[in-house]
């Protein structure tokens, strides 16, 4: 997605403030004594784990409210076939005002004097005044899990609002394997600026607004779009009185939208309008009293997700040829920019039984010390400094329980993955291991195992090939992470790396498992590359080209592309026997934070 910068972005600095006023730097909350008093309370529906130190009213309020939330998502807007699928619970970690983890003054004071010391990039040279204080919510995500971070502001005779911001909706729409094609992506967005959920603004993601929590529980519960935009304001504006006819407009064809690349960067009002036309269509699929024009879309995107979008695909799902959609379309945007419509489930969905009770010292600790985890990452690309306190912070956290005798697969499981951020793979070794031996539902865990493991075998002999029973342990650590969701392309990448070093010699399933890696990322160049180098050791000459060619087309990166081009002409000049070098993994890197504001 180079077109675009358009990914989730991971905040740094409040800097939108006038010139005269303080600057917000928001980091994750750092918790001097994490006392279990008042106790942690804890909840566990399908797909969700909450601990609490809300009120129990609060805390359920939010467990149903968040499920009617995501219950219009999934019929209204974005089925679940849709989104991703994670095995590993989604973690809630929920303060009130009153109990929320304070920076402490020692902790704002060296912040303070490391901005003395280096201001950052791209603050004025006129200093201004800095104020820390701990983000109010976020949600940090890495490749198999999801923990988002509440803190809710309840007065003692309020309830109120709780929404689904684009931030989250983007991380929907971007982790989904295999990948949902760009014009939905991007489409599905720009379309979500006009949605209100429930009559709730969109104003933040997971965030309670005004000091409410706001439920959804009438039977009229629904999903409004406002009138839609097109290109500007201008172009709407012309629109929406009338000034143009529909055949007038500058519509682009639907196989440019399904079919050709976004527009790319210095095509401003080309992506504009192409953008416009693809939240056009989502939103005319949509508005369709019978729906099936709904169901249509639904099957059109996941088939597109891993096959062309051709117009006899399109034919077969909505039973247009594209001419015809194109002609709905231009007649169906005058009313579009004009009108809002309203989109009401078949029913209210049922609330889920929340039973709330004491937290144990090992979910406080997996669940909690999981959250610390992720916000390393976040705080090292904040203020690097600092990362030690918040790396002993996570380390405290997770071994409370463990030093205590939990040995909860789960709670190793994430010690292994917090050791292996911290770049520390022997000390990660022997909680993977124990998780996996435990049969752990986290893919991750299986993964960094294999791969530790590969790395001490290349690094003991470099140049020596894996025996069977080498590989074989490698392959079924990595055949385990593959019965679990999500897929992990870093996975399918080590597998080839086994097999590029093996004694083994491909099998119809390790073919079928490449193929298989390479339909759900076909956009992963590093993944391409070693699929390339296998089938050129193989002497499968022929399919190594194919996906030398596609890798070269998908990146601009010169590095990237010399790497392949190298590849390439190493398919001409070595002897066919002579293997290409295997590169080794290198260590599992920090996972990613998005925060959510």
């Amino acid at each position: 997605m180079r077109w675009r910068a358009t990914q989730l972005a991971l905040l740094l600095f409040a800097l939108n403030l006038p010139a005269q006023t303080q600057r917000i730097v928001e980091l994750p909350p750092y918790v001097v004594e994490d006392s279990l008093v008042p106790p942690w309370r804890y909840a566990k529906i399908p797909g969700l784990e909450v601990i609490s130190r809300c009120s129990d009213a609060a805390t359920t309020d939010l467990i149903e409210t968040n499920y009617q939330l995501l219950g219009l998502l999934d019929e209204l807007l974005l089925p679940r076939k849709l989104q991703p699928k994670l095995d590993v619970p989604t973690a809630y970690v929920l303060y009130d005002e009153d109990t929320q983890p304070a920076v402490s003054r020692e902790f704002i004071a060296e912040f303070q004097r490391h901005e003395q010391q280096s201001p950052a990039k791209g603050t004025p040279s006129i200093r201004i005044p800095t104020s820390v204080r701990v983000l109010p919510n976020y949600r940090f995500s890495d490749s198999d899990s999801l923990t988002v971070f509440f803190l809710l502001e309840v007065a003692d005779d309020t309830k109120g609002g709780l929404t689904l911001t684009p931030g989250y909706l983007r991380y929907l729409l971007t982790t989904r394997v295999p990948a949902l094609p760009p014009w939905f992506v991007e489409g599905m967005q720009e379309l979500y600026k006009t949605v209100d959920l429930g009559n709730v603004d969109l104003g933040s993601a997971f965030h309670p607004s005004q000091s409410r929590l706001f439920s959804i529980r009438s039977s009229d519960a629904g999903v409004t779009m406002r009138p839609a935009f097109w290109v500007s304001d201008e172009e709407t504006a012309v629109i929406r009185n009338g000034r143009i006819a529909p055949a007038d407009l500058l519509v682009p064809a639907p196989a440019v939208l399904f079919t050709a690349p976004p527009p790319e960067p210095g095509h401003e009002a080309d992506f504009h309008r192409w953008l416009s036309h693809a939240a056009l269509f989502i939103r005319w699929a949509l508005d369709d009293t019978t729906q099936s024009h709904r169901q249509a879309l639904w099957k059109f995107v996941e088939r597109a997700s891993v096959q062309s979008a051709t117009e006899a695909l399109f034919l077969e799902c909505f039973g247009l040829k594209y001419a015809d959609l194109d002609l709905q379309l231009r007649a169906y945007l005058r009313g579009a920019v004009k009108d809002a419509i309203y989109l009401r489930p078949a029913g209210p969905s049922p609330n889920p039984v929340v039973k709330l009770r004491d937290a144990t010292e090992g979910e406080v600790s997996r669940l909690k010390g999981g959250l610390n985890r992720l916000e390393i990452a976040y705080v090292q690309a904040l203020i690097p400094d600092l990362k030690e306190r918040y790396v002993a912070q996570a380390r405290r956290t997770l071994r409370r329980a463990y030093d205590h005798g939990d040995r909860d697969p789960r709670l190793l499981a994430e010690l292994g993955l917090f050791e292996c951020n911290a770049g520390n793979d022997t000390g990660a070794r022997p909680f993977l291991a124990a998780a996996v031996q435990a049969e752990v539902v986290r893919p991750q865990a299986y993964y960094e195992l294999a791969r530790i493991d590969f790395h001490s075998l290349r690094s003991a002999a470099a140049s020596a090939k894996l025996t069977p029973p080498q590989a074989t342990a490698l392959t079924d650590l990595l055949l385990a992470a593959r019965r679990q969701s999500p897929p992990l392309p870093q996975a399918y990448e080590l597998f080839t790396l086994v097999w590029l070093s093996s004694e083994q010699a491909l099998t119809p399933g390790s073919l079928e498992i490449i193929d298989e890696g390479l339909r759900l990322f076909p956009h992963r160049t590093g993944l391409l590359y070693l699929d390339a180098m296998l089938m050129a050791q193989y002497g499968f000459t022929a399919e190594a080209r194919t996906l030398i060619k596609r890798g070269l087309q998908l990146t601009s990166d010169a590095k990237v592309r010399t790497r392949f081009l190298r590849l390439s002409d190493a398919l001409l000049t070595r002897p066919q026997s002579e293997p290409p070098p295997v590169p080794v993994p290198a260590s599992s890197s920090a996972s990613h934070p998005h925060a959510a504001l």
